[in-house]
């Protein structure tokens, strides 16, 4: 992909990647589109059986009502999902909200 990208009969600047333009005009060729494409199915994929594994890998499981979106989340927009399921892992792994009790209800053995 590297060699195709910056190749003498190509038209792209690699410092004009900041502009949208330009992206658009690299992924109408089809060779770069579909190794685009497969790199966000491998991330995607990757990603949300990570998830899945990881939820049941010790510790506190998120809730599956929770796990469900988040799975989703990451299908459709990628790192968003993962920062989603990374910020639920950590509340669980807290007991902040997902304790039958609660937090405020809870009281010391003696």
């Amino acid at each position: 992909m590297a060699i195709s990208m910056t190749g003498p009969s190509s038209s792209f600047n690699m410092s004009d990647f900041t502009q949208l333009n330009t992206v658009l005009a690299l992924f109408a060729r089809r060779d770069i589109m579909l190794v685009g494409w497969v790199h966000y199915l491998a991330f995607d994929l990757f990603v949300a059986s990570w998830i899945f594994v990881d939820n049941f890998d010790g510790g506190r499981p998120v809730p599956h009502v929770f796990i469900i979106p988040t799975l989703l989340m990451v299908l459709m927009f990628g790192p968003v999902g993962l920062v989603l399921y990374s910020i639920l892992k950590l509340i669980c792994a807290r007991k902040w909200i997902f304790d039958s009790a609660g937090p405020a209800n809870k009281t010391k053995a003696t």
